[in-house]
């Protein structure tokens, strides 16, 4: 049964790692395909001589390389979704880093942000093997800021307070209280008055002992605490049940994004036809 688990778990983490790399990789790869190439080659500016309009060509490009395989990819997102997975190790009902990247239509915005990210660089380095690393940098930047700093407020958070008798029971006192796999973005200690005891007080006083003494348990802890004042945690969650909405608010920001990047392309080969 172990053994099982195991191999299960580990089929999920390569699921998942070839789902976060692939959508990347192909998007720089064709979009460094769309622009790169063909100005490294020349055949754009040839094409471009013959009487093709940049717009046309970019438009083209766009539609076929660009939107096409981003839908594909969605759909396999959501397909990929409805596989029995667990959410620490793979695929699943989670909004944190990585696994919210290894499922749903959000694949697609990261294919399409990839590929008009390379459209952009291509122009600009006109090298294709530049413009595929460069691009590959730039969107694991650009995923981790929006996973770290714009996707816990896409919704005002779910905020719950436990008394501190509840703290480290079974027992859950809140329909609110965050459980696996929700998204806690923090929690904090308070007094009867709605004041917050300072974190550094808490290490102080009631952590560094429970490290320092192997007799001291969690009971102990809870003692400490009172003695501070403390008579519950505030947390601040996403719960996982905006799975949906947050999928749905990132794959259009970073379809945006992406879009953005491809029209700086066409505007900056423009300056460079003149």
């Amino acid at each position: 049964m172990g053994g099982d688990y195991h191999f299960t778990a580990f089929a999920a983490g390569v699921l998942l790692l070839v789902l976060l790399l692939a959508p990347t990789l192909a998007g720089a790869v064709m979009g460094a395909r769309a622009w790169a190439h063909e100005l490294e080659t020349g055949t754009a500016l040839t094409l471009f001589g013959q009487g093709v309009q940049r717009t046309q060509w970019w438009t083209a490009s766009l539609v076929i390389l660009g939107v096409g395989p981003a839908v594909l990819f969605g759909l396999l997102g959501l397909l990929v979704h409805q596989l029995p997975a667990d959410s620490s190790t793979g695929p699943g009902w989670t909004l944190s880093q990585p696994s919210f990247l290894g499922s749903g239509p959000v694949l697609g915005g990261y294919y399409f942000l990839a590929f008009g990210i390379a459209v952009l660089i291509g122009v600009l380095l006109r090298n294709v093997a530049a413009t595929i690393v460069v691009t590959l940098a730039l969107q694991v930047v650009a995923g981790s800021a929006v996973g770290l700093w714009l996707r816990p407020s896409y919704l005002p958070p779910v905020v719950t307070t436990i008394p501190i008798e509840l703290l480290g029971t079974d027992i859950r006192p809140t329909p609110d209280m965050p459980v696996s796999p929700d998204f806690t973005l923090g929690y904090w200690h308070v007094r009867a008055d709605g004041s917050v005891v300072e974190e550094q007080v808490l290490v102080e006083h009631c952590m560094r002992p429970a490290t320092a003494d192997p007799s001291w348990t969690e009971q102990d802890t809870l003692s400490c605490q009172r003695e501070l004042g403390v008579v519950a945690q505030s947390v601040a969650f996403q719960p996982v049940e905006r799975w949906r909405v947050f999928q749905l608010i990132e794959t259009v920001l970073v379809s945006i994004l992406g879009l953005a990047a491809a029209v700086g392309g066409l505007w900056r080969l423009g300056r460079l036809s003149r």
